[in-house]
């Protein structure tokens, strides 16, 4: 994994090429630089050192079993809450400097949140929504930011076991839309120059295997179905979209690229398709309620 200060160097050169996305870097950076002290520990903010040798390969055996990412398999017990309440804090520091909700808000949520944290983390681990839909109310804030405030306690340690669990065992055996790692719907898929496509989590930064001839929502596997365009002169980036259901990811093609593209920014970085997708009526695949999802989650309880 890059070092953080390398990450926001580059994060820096890319908001001198995009001034329009000013705003939105400067949270993302902002929340990078709240996770620090999580990524100052060599375990990204867990006891995983100390558990059994071969704990990741079950958590695999047992994430392709149960059909279940394998951040809903794990306990809030694996993680160094005095080192994620920094990066809380931190977090909701940055937030009030750049005048994100009301500061008043972020105090209500200090007092109501140091002790059930694990509880947060808990519930967002297994992608809880109406859990966190529940508390709008309590601490007048939007469900959405709540998420974001843990998501960024818990990203370190997703990307660390992403970087570690197999790909041959593991990533290229789930067989499913949703990410492995974390749960996530992904909206962006890397294409090599062996014209293999994986989809990229957005969040824990996963590559794992997707079937290029089904539709990720509706698994339509017609390919006469399927369809896709992109812009004249930016051939590396394109859009792949269902006739059937109407929904879209976004393909990068490595081989063809020929900008660099900072660690996290690959959604910014390729706005203006979903600017034409949106103008086709076409809906991202991370914004539906994946029918595969449903139907995966089905699979065992």
């Amino acid at each position: 994994m890059k070092r953080l200060e390398s990450i926001l160097t580059e994060i820096e050169e890319f908001k001198k090429r995009r001034p329009t996305f000013e705003k939105e870097i400067k949270i993302y950076k902002m929340m990078l630089q709240a996770q620090k002290p999580i990524l100052e520990k060599p375990k990204a903010g867990t006891y995983i050192d100390r558990m059994p040798v071969k704990f990741l390969d079950k958590l695999q055996n047992l994430s392709l079993k149960d059909g279940k990412p394998l951040s809903s398999l794990l306990e809030p017990t694996i993680y160094d809450f005095k080192t994620l309440n920094k990066t809380f804090l931190a977090t909701l520091e940055g937030f009030e400097k750049l005048n994100i909700e009301k500061s008043k808000k972020y105090l209500k949520l200090i007092d109501n949140m140091s002790k059930p944290i694990p509880e947060f983390i808990e519930k967002r681990l297994k992608n809880d929504h109406k859990f966190f839909l529940s508390l709008e109310k309590k601490f007048d804030l939007r469900n959405s930011f709540l998420e974001m405030i843990v998501d960024t306690l818990i990203q370190p340690s997703m990307k660390m076991f992403a970087s570690k669990v197999k790909k041959e065992e593991f990533l290229d055996l789930w067989n499913k839309t949703i990410c492995p790692i974390c749960g996530r719907i992904p909206f962006i898929v890397v294409k090599d120059e062996e014209e293999v496509w994986r989809f990229q989590c957005a969040f824990c930064n996963a590559e794992y295997a997707m079937n290029i001839f089904r539709c990720p929502n509706c698994e339509n596997e017609d390919f006469k179905r399927k369809g896709f365009f992109f812009v004249e002169g930016r051939e590396a980036f394109e859009v792949s979209y269902c006739q059937d259901c109407s929904s879209y990811f976004k393909v990068i093609n490595k081989h063809k690229l020929r900008e660099g593209i900072p660690i996290g920014l690959e959604d910014l970085h390729t706005s203006f398709l979903d600017e034409l997708a949106q103008k086709k009526n076409l809906k991202r695949l991370d914004t539906l309620r994946l029918r595969t999802r449903i139907k995966n989650q089905q699979i065992k309880r």
